[in-house]
């Protein structure tokens, strides 16, 4: 959808530069920079409401639109929306006017550096058809608090070293390719009633260079999530906390990276999550969350390999054998491979030492042509190493009449044998779990 113009479109920009110019010239020589902004932002819309009156197909002009609202290279110290939207309390608009601009109209800060950006709304009444748009404009300290005015914040490509939820969110709130160095969290009586998004961010980058610290933190304890909560393909350098937290049904946490297993809470604080999945229905992630529950259990609590003496040392062997067999049910090619690798280790074994043979009697036609034919050296200890491999499902396989010439070798076959059945025991409960069968 496009706009069409009262008077001439040049006209109206030749108005639109004029305001610009001055917005520039006041803003390099001024420290109230809301004021000026929502200054500016009255006289564009004025010149709206006297030129605006018919919407219509014109990519050029929507984009002329949008540009009017945009605010480029801005060095500030502080930037309270608040500010902004109280110099608005008493803007006019007509209902036509209003639907075209909502349609198109966000106030957007590009390329922007911005020390200290609070975003919340004044206690008054105010102007409701505003979204607010941040690009590329890092900040030290972000702080949202209690947003009802506005129809919408996004955030994209860009950092903040600190970032604070307070109070009650009532607009929908978008990150998309953004950095958290230090910390994300919500002060108490925290919730969002409409949609809130993290996409392709990082949450608590200095944790990932520098350790653990107690000032790094990932926390949104006692938060309740009435809409749709979405953490997309995020990295977690440090486990997050929702402890006492809500989920609304519709939240995802797809192909989110959780990195932080070895910190002292990180046990508690994938707990929390696991349970916070249950009470939604979300088996997946709760499998997930419950296998970095064990994976942290693993590193901070149970002995070290040294201990052999401590009760829980057989556990401990076990969190280990789990880890590298499928990643604590997270991976599932992870067991397959290390299948084909058992295949060919024994297989090699068999070959080099000769051990596996084929006895006199009866046997398979296909058994009998092998065992006669000059690759039988090879073919032999493949194929028993194959039968052994595939555990219980090798009693399928016609080959009892291949047996191990040696007592050794006929060792070696049963602990592959065992090792072979247990791994696809555990293969096949992995797979139960995923599906609930």
């Amino acid at each position: 959808m496009g706009i069409e113009f009262l008077h001439p479109y040049p006209t109206f920009k030749q108005y639109s530069d004029a305001i610009r110019n001055k917005l520039n010239a006041t803003l390099s020589k001024s420290s109230s920079a809301e004021k000026i902004i929502a200054t500016y932002i009255r006289e564009i819309i004025s010149l709206l409401n006297e030129h605006l009156y018919e919407p219509i197909k014109n990519d050029k002009e929507v984009t002329f639109l949008k540009n009017l609202f945009c605010f480029e290279n801005l060095k500030l110290d502080e930037l309270d929306i608040s500010k902004i939207l109280v110099h608005l309390t008493d803007l006019q608009i007509s209902d036509e006017r209003l639907s075209i601009i909502q349609e198109h109209l966000a106030i957007e800060f590009q390329n922007c550096e911005i020390q200290n950006l609070i975003l919340n709304s004044p206690n008054v009444s105010c102007f409701r058809g505003f979204g607010f748009v941040f690009r590329n404009c890092p900040t030290n300290f972000l702080k949202i608090s209690s947003v009802a005015h506005i129809r919408f914040l996004t955030f994209l490509d860009s950092s903040t070293e600190k970032l604070t939820f307070q109070g009650i969110q009532r607009s929908n709130i978008y990150f998309q390719d953004y950095h958290f160095t230090k910390s994300v969290s919500c002060l108490s009586h925290c919730s969002f009633k409409k949609e809130i998004v993290f996409k392709n961010c990082d949450l608590i980058l200095d944790y990932k260079e520098k350790g653990e610290e107690l000032f790094y933190e990932c926390s949104f304890n006692n938060v309740e999530f009435e809409s749709s909560t979405s953490f997309i393909n995020c990295h977690f350098y440090v486990s997050p906390k929702f402890h006492g937290s809500s989920f609304h049904s519709d939240t995802s946490f797809l192909g989110s990276k959780f990195f932080d297993t070895k910190s002292a809470d990180a046990l508690g604080n994938y707990r929390a999550l696991k349970q916070g999945m249950v009470s939604i229905g979300a088996e997946h992630d709760e499998a997930m969350f419950h296998s970095l529950e064990i994976e942290s259990r693993a590193n901070t609590i149970l002995p070290r390999l040294r201990d052999i003496r401590h009760p829980e040392y057989p556990a401990k062997i076990s969190a280990i054998f789990i880890k590298d067999f499928n990643s604590y049910g997270r991976n599932y090619w992870k067991p397959l491979v290390l299948l084909f690798w058992i295949m060919v280790i024994f297989a090699s074994v068999y070959y080099f030492t000769q051990g596996i043979g084929c006895s006199k009697g009866d046997m398979a036609i296909w058994l009998e042509k092998q065992c006669r034919s000059y690759s039988s050296e090879f073919f032999i200890p493949i194929t028993y190493s194959i039968k052994q491999t595939l555990g219980p499902v090798g009693l399928l396989l016609d080959a009892s009449v291949m047996s191990p010439k040696y007592g050794f070798i006929k060792l070696l076959s049963v602990i592959q044998l065992i090792i072979s059945s247990i791994m696809w025991f555990m293969y096949i409960v992995q797979i139960r779990r995923q599906f609930k069968l």
